[in-house]
């Protein structure tokens, strides 16, 4: 059973990890945003930065959906180790 306690535990810090990207590349795209008004002078956005930021949303957006299955599988097994049981 501990090793279903330990994918459990993996599958949950894969979400918070993949959470805590999202949040950052989040804020990196909203920071990188297009100048308000009155504020022209202000130098346009950085390409390059916004599209890692983007590739970074993705990356957190498929680590917590993959972390996610893991947690599914995990409680599948332990599922079926009740039923192997009972």
């Amino acid at each position: 059973m501990q090793i279903n306690a330990d994918a459990m535990q993996a599958g949950l810090s894969g979400i918070q990890s993949g959470l805590q990207r999202i949040e950052q590349a989040g804020s990196a795209i909203a920071g990188n945003s297009l100048p308000s008004a009155g504020q022209a002078d202000t130098p346009a956005p950085d390409r390059d930065s916004a599209s890692e930021a983007m590739v970074a949303l993705r990356v957190g957006q498929y680590e917590a959906e993959l972390a996610t299955k893991v947690i599914k599988t995990a409680d599948e097994v332990l599922g079926t180790l009740i039923d192997t049981r009972a």
